[in-house]
Parts: structure tokens; sequence; C-alpha cells
């Protein structure tokens, strides 16, 4: 076999250009008898890491290398025209200058491509070797395909300049295409007429010949274009593939140099590596006269001052000392200063930051620094967790600012250390199933629809593990479980429809390969200089992120930070402010007293709506279970509420032996201090580590050794170490070695469930504040969510039912009171509600004058602001909120349009205005307003337009204007818009129903028959029957495995959402089609509409399918942004098995029992009245006759009930007309519907079935 090595070779890291992942190709060098390779992606290192450390293991030389495109005008020129080179690492020096030049082509040169010049080339050319380029586009190529000989000669000279003659080859290759002799020949007349090497590649873009077709398809992906588009870029023969050695050898059988000269490059070559092992530190900038070691010290002993006082206790000093020694031990004193710097600068100018995140608050350094707010020694949390004295290892600490002003920090960080020494790190968006399968059936001419029926045929999982393979039943879902997820329905199209088999084993070929880029979410990477010096970068949506991923980035020794946006150090500070601004209070959050007996009672009772981690229903009634007195209650909280200790029942166990149900003990007495918090229960991992100190004897590095090898169940260390346990607690206490192996065994059992404390800690804290806030400043607490959850409708549906049923009601936007965002209005002493405006009986009424605010039970209500309403511009609110502060509140809509710049607040804007109620406090009828607006627009444009020319007085524009004389001010007396109306405006233009809520308006009809809420469902068992009013909110209609039509709704009640499904139909026993609830009901289920949904209630996990209609699902790439996942909670909505459904303008008809009217006669005293009064009802039952009974409650003046059953002459057909005309005749509060019972109901339903059957 001819000895050869591939030197110019594509991944998929060269986007949609490649399906070679570097698994494969190391995979396939070695099975085609090869022991080295170079990857030159164009353009990009991404893949360098990669190959680097994977080739080491599969025993391949690895040679880094790039595909650069070269700008012959200056890569600063913008002119889409370059030519190619491929520059491959010689040693360190060589990957550091490579990595210099690929970062300056996307910095510097980028447009279209990133992009080079020979100049960048020269000044970065030592320890490089050079190849000329393969293609149209190689770097001689062009000039030979045009026939400028000179020119090529002329640019070959410059590179010999650059390299010389040992480092620069002449590329060769030869795939069979028109052309490609012509170029093989006259590259080999101009390297011989230099003096220059050639040497062979195949300019590798997939593995094996067979692979062409599949990377066809990516290039029609790339495109967005189908496979026989004749315009689209597309390779001219079949040849670029992984050959053979003596597949090379054959082709360059007349030049045996090109292929010797291969292996002449690979020792070139063969220090070309990914420098890693020595970390990076940034120095930081200390005063003048001390060093970093000495400035920590400093730092450090004004911080115990800070925290301890001017005694410190032994134990503070002791603990002190010793994590100084190990930092500066480490070389780790830049890393603390650098973190305790831009924290601090954060905290001094007002911006929260969490009290710590993670191991972290372990350390008293970073304690006394105020980078942390948990005191590690009064709440047992060890430096070792975080920094392993026996293990070098950069520090990890992540930080948690105000989502609001994160930015700011990051800002603060790259002007200290330079923009170029500060960036964000990459992330590869790859292709997940259903992504690939709509790629491929695009470019196979499948319609939209088409691809998008058989993508929804893949279950929706973001962890990704339902992949294609899964779909298919070729890998199990979970391999541990022998779990399968095949999909029946993609199944059964794939073996019995050619087209779908073509597109699906094209798309298990391209899926998980790399499609787009994206940075991550929250690290950054703060580097000694410019980054580019240590990793190479790139540019994405403008701004400078390496090339290399976060754990690429770790290894290769740089300072990652995380910095974390989390939304509820926002909303703290958010309901501070507000606290400040309503109640003159302020808020400290580091001096909140820890044993609040208002705030532990909440917590007890289960109102943790808007608490930190706490919110959902189980944790709920976990609190509840717990009773919680003690902060260290929750940080237990915290740590129990996962799935491991849930499933392993620790919650209840714990909540048992709190009060007294469980007896508590200790395999130990020494072990009586360590776990006494937890009454006596494994819970972290900083009671395993202080067991094994204490009883044991492990030293601290021991200690975190144990932890990390019992959270890995690396078998071989444990083993090891189990041996030192239990020796070391008989030579220490002489615990008896069989008990202490029982208890080694029972450690293991629990390690799996136990958490680290000290972000246990900290995150309680942060749910403590919340919970403080919330029991002491409840409406600016609540203010505060309502600002930040405003896109989240679930949420702000119950925050605005808990509100209310709080007696604080979330009231419209109003002119007069709202701000641009939500805001608490004090009452006024004496505020009331000012009743609708008298009526006249000319077309229009007078203009009132302003309404005061709705009395409400409490103190306070809180207002809608302006920024959530459509259409109202910050710019249109501010210029409200100014005149109003500047000359008062507005007094009709007339004074607003007068009074406003109608350029700004435009006609849409007081459009919008009055839809949703914020000029109710001017004139309660919004229709009568509506019908107002042009005439008072009208009145306010011509007055901007007056005042900006200048040409009037504003008194002179009036007295000449008869349509400004005062009686033209007034309204149509025309009726209002219907609730139905209102809500539906209040929607389309908030997102929200604000004055009420549609399940409200509907409960006469609907009230009496449900039987739950979606408060009750919590606590109710899987299977249980449940009736519940809800308004539909959303409908995703998807396919069932089997190919069937579903649907999942989302429906919403006064308290919260819950899905319903609706099932199709299925074949019974003897194999007749039953209708299923989809069938029945499916049509009819569209968002707004209100039904009493009736159903079982299903608790089992289900697997979402993707929905058929409703938009796509935006690709695959990693989110740019995005919250802090440890303030997330993982529940998912109740999910109600719908059977029956009952819609609200049915609702009268079917669930009616009984109609009752109400006779006060003290009222009606006179006979003739009564008389009138029955005989106007009389026609009124004859218009609606039926079989429903009518009954009258007369109340007499002697305080005595008489109830008069009437006849059957008197029966009714109930309907929605019928209750408006007897609500006319008696009065709205007089007629009362008695409605059928659930179960009344579904009998009588069932006697009805029964009575057809027959």
């Amino acid at each position: 076999m001819a000895d050869f090595t591939h030197l110019h070779v594509h991944s998929h890291y060269t986007l949609l250009e490649s399906p070679i992942t570097v698994a494969r190709l190391l995979k396939s060098v070695k099975a085609k008898g090869m022991d080295a390779v170079a990857l030159t992606d164009r353009g990009n290192l991404f893949a360098a890491y990669e190959l680097y450390s994977q080739a080491k293991e599969a025993g391949v030389t690895a040679i880094i290398g790039c595909q650069v495109n070269v700008a012959p005008l200056g890569m600063r020129e913008r002119v889409r025209d370059w030519h190619q080179l491929v520059l491959l690492a010689q040693n360190e020096q060589g990957y550091r200058n490579l990595g210099k030049l690929v970062s300056k082509g996307w910095m510097e040169g980028f447009y279209f491509e990133p992009r080079v010049d020979l100049e960048a080339i020269a000044a970065h050319a030592e320890g490089l070797v050079c190849l000329t380029g393969a293609g149209k586009d190689g770097f001689l190529n062009r000039h030979l395909m045009a026939g400028a000989t000179e020119e090529a000669t002329r640019q070959l000279d410059l590179l010999k300049g650059i390299f010389g003659t040992e480092r620069l080859f002449v590329e060769l290759s030869d795939h069979g295409a028109d052309g490609t002799l012509n170029q093989t020949a006259g590259n080999i007349a101009l390297a011989d007429a230099a003096g220059v090497g050639v040497v062979a590649t195949n300019w590798v873009h997939y593995l094996d010949q067979s692979d062409h077709d599949i990377h066809d398809v990516q290039l029609a992906i790339q495109k967005v274009t189908t496979i026989d588009d004749t315009h689209r870029k597309r390779m001219p023969s079949r040849e670029y593939y992984l050959k053979t050695p003596d597949e090379m050898a054959a082709l360059f059988a007349a030049r045996p140099d090109a292929i010797s000269n291969t292996r002449k490059i690979v020792e070139l070559c063969k220090g070309s590596k990914v420098p890693t092992g020595t970390y990076y530190l940034p120095s930081f900038p200390c005063p003048t006269g001390e060093t970093e070691e000495s400035w920590l010290r400093e730092l450090c002993a004004r911080g115990i001052k800070k925290r301890y006082g001017d005694a410190p206790s032994d134990e503070v000093k002791t603990r002190l000392a010793f994590e100084l020694e190990t930092i500066l031990k480490m070389g780790f004193a830049a890393y603390f200063l650098i973190v305790a710097d831009f924290i601090n600068w954060a905290k001094d100018g007002g911006i929260p930051v969490g009290p710590g995140r993670g191991s972290a608050a372990g350390s008293i350094v970073a304690y006394s620094m105020g980078i942390t707010d948990m005191c590690p020694l009064r709440y047992g949390l060890l430096f070792e967790r975080f920094l392993n004295p026996g293990r070098k290892s950069m520090p990890d600490i992540d930080i948690d600012f105000c989502k609001d002003r994160r930015g700011e920090v990051i800002d603060y960080v790259a002007n200290k250390y330079g923009h170029d020494a500060v960036t964000q790190i990459m992330t590869l968006g790859t292709m997940k199933a259903r992504m690939a399968i709509k790629d491929v059936a695009r470019a196979y001419h499948w319609t939209p629809e088409e691809s998008q029926e058989l993508a929804n045929l893949v279950p929706e999982d973001p962890s990704g593990k339902h992949d294609l393979q899964v779909c298919l039943g070729r890998k199990p879902l979970d391999k541990d479980k022998n779990e399968f997820g095949t999909v029946d329905g993609m199944l059964k199209r794939y073996e019995t429809d050619d087209r779908t088999r073509k597109v699906l084993d094209a798309a298990l070929q391209l899926e998980k390969l790399g499609r787009s880029l994206g940075v991550h979410a929250c690290g950054m990477i703060i580097a000694p200089g410019p980054v580019s010096d240590y990793v190479p970068v790139c540019k994405i949506k403008d701004k400078a992120a390496t090339q290399f991923n976060m754990t690429q980035i770790e290894k290769c020794g740089l300072l990652k930070m995380d910095f974390l946006g989390l939304k509820t150090m926002s909303i703290l500070k958010k309901a501070a402010d507000i606290t400040k601004e309503s109640e003159g209070i302020t808020i400290d959050y580091n001096t909140v007293p820890l044993a609040d007996p208002k705030t532990f009672a909440m917590l007890g009772a289960g109102r943790t709506l808007g608490v930190f981690q706490c919110e959902s229903s189980g944790f709920q009634e976990l609190i509840k279970l717990l009773k919680p007195d003690r902060f260290e209650d929750l940080i237990a909280l915290v740590a129990l509420y996962r799935p491991g200790p849930l499933m392993a029942g620790m919650h209840t166990q714990y909540c048992d032996r709190k009060h007294g149900r469980e007896k508590v003990d200790y395999p130990h007495a020494v072990l009586e201090g360590v776990l006494k918090e937890t009454y006596g229960l494994y819970i972290y991992q900083e009671q395993v580590m202080s067991i094994s100190r204490e009883l044991c004897g492990f030293t601290p590095a021991e200690a975190d050794d144990l932890r990390k090898a019992m959270g890995k169940k690396d078998i071989n260390v444990l083993k090891k170490l189990e041996e030192k346990f239990i020796e070391g607690a008989w030579s220490n206490h002489q615990f008896d070695r069989k008990k202490c192996k029982e208890m080694w065994e029972k450690i293991l059992g629990f390690a799996s469930y136990c958490f680290n404390k000290s972000h246990s800690a900290c995150y309680g804290l942060i749910a403590y504040w919340t919970a403080y806030m919330k029991a002491n400043h409840y409406a600016a607490f609540m203010t505060a969510n309502l600002i930040y959850e405003m896109d989240n409708k679930d949420k702000m549906t119950k925050f605005v039912e808990e509100l209310r049923t709080s007696g604080i009601p979330v009231l419209p936007p109003d002119v007069n009171e709202s701000g641009w965002e939500f805001r608490v209005i004090k009452k006024r002493p004496g505020s009331g509600v000012r009743g609708p405006e008298s009526t006249t009986d000319s077309q229009e009424t007078p203009d009132p004058g302003p309404r005061t605010p709705d009395q409400g039970q409490s103190e306070a209500t809180i207002r809608f602001g302006f920024g959530g309403v459509k259409a109202v511009g910050e710019g249109a609110a501010q210029t409200l909120i100014a005149e109003r502060n500047e000359r008062g509140p507005y007094l009709s809509l007339y004074d607003l349009c007068e009074r406003i710049d109608t350029r700004t607040v435009n006609k849409r804007v007081v459009e919008s205005l009055i839809k949703v109620g914020a000029l109710d406090s001017l004139h309660l009828n919004r229709k009568s307003l509506f019908d107002t607006q042009d005439r008072a627009f009208d009145r306010g444009n011509r007055l901007t337009r007056t005042k900006a020319q200048n040409q009037q007085t504003l008194f002179s524009t009036f007295e000449e204007d008869d349509s400004f004389r005062e009686e033209t001010r007034g309204y149509p007396n025309v009726p209002d818009w219907t609730v139905s109306e209102r809500l539906g405006f209040e929607k389309a233009l908030t997102g929200y129903w604000i004055s009420s809520h549609p399940v409200t308006e509907q409960h006469n009809a609907l009230g009496n028959v449900a039987t739950h809420t979606t408060n009750d469902l919590a606590a109710q068992a899987n299977g249980t029957s449940v009736a519940i009013a809800a308004v539909v909110i959303d409908k995703r209609v998807i396919r069932t495995k089997a190919g069937k039509t579903m649907a999942i709704l989302t429906l919403e009640d006064q308290f919260g959402r819950f899905e319903g499904v609706l099932f199709p139909g299925r074949e019974g026993r003897r194999g007749e089609s039953q209708v299923g609830a989809f069938e029945k009901f499916g049509n009819d289920c569209e968002p707004d509409m209100v039904a009493l949904f009736c159903g079982t209630l299903d608790r089992r996990e289900r697997r979402p399918q993707r929905q058929l209609s409703g938009g796509d699902d935006g690709g695959d790439a990693p989110p740019a942004e995005m919250d802090d996942p440890g303030e997330a909670q993982a529940e998912t909505l109740p999910n109600l098995r719908i059977n029956d459904m009952i819609p609200a303008t049915m609702a009268i008809e079917r669930l009616t029992r009984e109609i009752v009217l109400h006779l006060d006669t003290s009222a009606y005293a006179d006979p003739t009245t009564q008389a009138h009064l029955l005989q106007q009802s009389e026609t009124t039952f004859k218009e609606h006759a039926g079989a429903r009974p009518v009954s009258i409650l007369a109340h007499t003046p002697q305080d005595v009930l008489l109830t008069l059953i009437l006849g059957e002459a008197w029966r009714v057909h109930p309907s929605h007309d019928l209750l408006e005309k007897l609500r006319a005749i008696w009065g709205t509060n007089n007629v009362r519907v008695i409605s059928a019972g659930l179960e009344e109901l579904q009998r009588s339903e069932q006697r009805g079935n029964h009575a057809r059957a027959g």
C-alpha cells in the first residue's frame, strides 16, 4: 500500500458542505490504511480541538489546518472575489499564527466569507506549511484556467517569498472533471520552474463515493433550493471522497513525488497541536505598591472585619488562612480579584447580584470579598467542594445578575480588560430530526405541507434523544431501561412508501450535523490579552465569539465566567423600587430577618405563587406538609424537590422526622453534628464529605474525591476509598466495621440523590427573599411579577386571580393613573365609584368630568401599564404621562385630545386606549367614546397644527372656530359594547382579559355544574372525573403514532391553565369504528370559545407530538439568550382527557333544571302592579314554551318566604333570549337559574341514549 496522507479535507464544520464528522473521519482514515490526516475546513478552526483530542485516542496523527480565502485586492476591500490556499500548522507557534489569521478573516476581512490577504499571511507565516489550493478557486488555478501563466508565476513567487521552498507546495488534484488535467499540467510546470515541490490532494468533501448524493443534498439545502436546480452550486464529479492511498497513487503515477511529499508534510507538521494544560489568567490591576497576593490578603482582611467585626473567631481566622494558602498555591489570586471587582462594581452601581450560586458559596474568601453573601461557616458549606486542594483545576464561579442590567456588567469587564480580551463562546446549532426532514424534503421537491406532515410524526423532545434512529426503531430511547420510542406511523410509511424512505434515509445521514452558529447564553471568556492569541475567534451576529465550545475553552486553560441573567433578581429589584415609591420603605435584602413569622406562615399555607423555586403545585403540597419554620428548611426543600429524592421518598421522611412522626437516629454519635440539621438524613454532598473527614480521617482533598467518585459512580475509585473509609472509622472512632459497611452502602445508595448544599443555600436565600417580599410587601411584589411575567400567559392569569381574591384588583390602563409599567395605586381617602353618567332625552350626554378609581377592598389597586397595550409606544406613553404630570388629570376625551401632541399620540393610540378601558374614568360608555374619537381627535389635531405653525394664539383658535364651543363636547347616547365585545378588545390589544374573564361572565350558565377549577386539580388523583368551565386559548392539531388526528387544547379558567386532549376514535373489539372526542368536538373547539369540559384527569407522562398547523419550530440553533435554567419550574400543565364538552352558548338549554323568579311583595305591593308583572311574564312564557318548570319565590312584608310552583302551562324552553326578557321584566338580580349537577346531567343523557337505542 502506498504511503499517503490526505491534507485537504472538509468536515461538517464547513456548514452544509460536508457530511463528515471528526469521529467518522478518523475511523475511515484508519480503515483505509492511513495513520495521519489534516482537517482543513473553509475559513474556520471549529473542529481543531475535537480533531486533536480524538486523534490522540484513535492513534492518528492530526494536522490542524484551514482552507483560507485570500482577497486579491486586500481583505478590507468589499469585493466578492477570493482565491483559496491551504495552511497547515507545523507546531504550537503555527497553530497560534493560524488562529490569528483565521480570526482576522472573521473580525477584519469578513465579506460574505471570512477573508485574509497575503500581507496578513506574511505577518503570521511562521510555523505554517502552505498548499496552493484545489479547484477553480485555487490560488494558481484561476490564473491557469484564464491562460494567465505569467500572473500565476508571479503569484507563486509571492508565496515563495513568504514560505520559501521548504514550506510551500503546489497542490495537485484530479477529480476527472473538465479542466482538471490542464490545471494539473500547468501546476506541475509552474512548480518545476520555481523549484517548489508538488503534493497530491483530493479536496475531500465526503468519505466514500456513495456519499456523493447526500453531499449534493447538503449543497441544495445550503442554497434553499432543489437538487435538480441547474443554477445552484454543485461539484463537477463524484470523486471528492477519501480515497485510499493506492487510489491516490494510481492517479498520480506520473509524479510519485506528489504522493511521497504528503509524508514529508506529515513530518513537518508532527508538532501540530492545540496547547492545553496551562491556565491563562489576566493580571489584575492592583493599587500602586500592591501585588495580587498582598491585595487579595488586604481585601480579605477588610471583608472579614466587615462581615465578622473587629474580633473574628479562631474558626474564621483558621478557615481564611487555609483558603488563602490554597488559592495562592494554585495561582488563582487574580481570579478572585477579577470576580470580586466586577461583582462589587455591579453592587455599587445598584445592579442586583445574587447571593451566590453553586459551590463558590463554600468559600469564606468569596464571602469576605463580597463575591457571595452566604456565610459558609454558619451553614456548614465546604471550601473543598469548590476548590480541591489536591487537584488543580480552574475555579468556577457563576454569578446571577439582574437580567435587565447584566449587559452593563459585561461592558464594564470588556472596557477594563479590553474588548478583544473578552468574548462570548460559540455553540454549534445542529440539525435535529424535524429540521433534517424538512430540509431534505424541500430538496426533493416536496411541498411545505408534505414535509411538515412527515416532520410532525417526530415527537417533541428538547433533549434530542428521540431522534430518527429511535423513531424508526433502530435503537432504544433509553438503553438502560431498554425502552423504545418507535413511531409506528413513520415506520409504516418508511417501509411502504419509496418517497418517504428516500427522504428519511437522507435525513438520517444529516441529522446532528452542523447547520448554524450561535453563542452560549451566558458564558464569557476573559483572557490576559486578545483572545485570538490563545484560541481562534469568529463573529456571530456582530459579536466576537470563540471558535471552540465551552468545554474545549476550559481545556485550553482560559478563564470562563457565566454572567447569568436571573429574572428573579430583576423582580426583587423592581419590588424594592415599588415598595420605596408606594410605601416609603427602603429594602436591603441582605438585612431582612431570616426568621420572619409572616413569611413562614405564608409558606406553610402553600401560598408560593411568585416565590422562587417554590411555585409548582407539587412544591406547594410539599411545603404545606412540611410547614417550614426556619431558613434551613428552605435549604433542604431546594435539595429535596428533585426527581431522585422525591422518588426515594426522602421528602416525606424529612417531614415526618421534623414533626416527630418518625424517629431520628444517627449511625454514630460523631455524626450527630453533621446530620442533625437534616434529621439524620443524607441530603447534601457536603454531609458525605464531612462524614469522611470527621469519622474516617479523610483529608479535605480526599473527601472531595469521594464526592466526585460517588457522583460519577466510579467503581475503581470507590473500591479504593471504601477500604480507607471503613478502616478510618475503626481506627479513629472504633466504629464497628460491619455497621460502617452498612453505612457505606447506605451512603452509596443516596449519593446520586445528594445535592450541592452551597447551591441549595444560595437559592434557598433567594426563595426566602421573594417569600419575605410577598408576605410583607404584597402589592409591590405582585406588581413586580406582573411586569416581568407579562409574556407568560399562565402565570399572569394566576397572579391576577390571586390579587383579585386578595382584594387588590388589577384594573385596566387609565390615562390618569397608568405609567409605562404596572403601578401600585394607593387609594385616596373618600374615593368611590362614580355611577354611570345620567342620560337625557337629547342625542348626546354632556361630558361629566373625571371619575375617581374604583374602590377596592384593599388600600391599593394595581393599574395596567401603557407598555402592555398594542399601538401605544413608549414615546406616546411618555407624552401622556408628562402632560398629566405638568397640567393635571385629563378631564375628558376632548380635554385629552386638545392637550396632547397628536403627532406623537396619534389616532390609533387613542383608539387603543378607548378599547382597553383607559378612558373609563372619563366616560363609562366605551362605545360612546369610540364614536366620539373622530370629532375629539380632529379638534386636537387642528390645535397641534396651529401650535406648530405659530399662526394664532390658542384663545383665537377657540374664539373663531364654532366646533370648539363647549356644547359641542358631548358624547352620543348609544348602547355600550357588550361584555363580550369589551373583553375581546382587551384581549386583542393586551393579550389578556382585564376587566373580567370570559369564564366569570358565563358563571350563571356553567358555574353550578362545574365540579372543579384549576386550583383544585393538583390535589386530584389520576383518573378523577372532573367538569371545568374554561375558555379555549389554543388548539394544536397533531398526528398520533398511528397516523390519526387528535388535538391538544390549552384551556384557562380564572385561576390558571390546563391542557385538554381530544383523542381520536378507535376500533372496537369487534372491529367496529368508534367515534372519539376529536371527531365529536374537534371542529367546534376554537380559541376564545367558553365551554364546560368534562373528562378524567390524566397524570401520566405524555410525550407531545408536533402540531400540524400553526408555524414552524424556528430551526435548531441554540438560543442567543435565555433565562437561567435554575429559575425554571419543570412542571407541565394538568392534563384532562376530554369525553364531553358543552359550549356556553348551549349550556342554558342543556343545563337549566329550573328558573326561579324572586318577587319582593313590599316593592310590588299594589295588586295591579303584580298582575301586570305576571301578565307580561305569561306572554314571555308562551313565546318560549317548553318542559322546564318555573317557580316564584315571594318575600312578603311579614318576612315570610312563599314558593309558588307554576303549572305545566307555564313551563319553558330555556334560552339566552328568554332570560334576557325575564330580567327586563323582573330585574337582573331577580332571575335565578338552577342548573343540573354533573351526575344528574350524565344520568339524564344516558337515559336519553338508552331510549334512542331502544
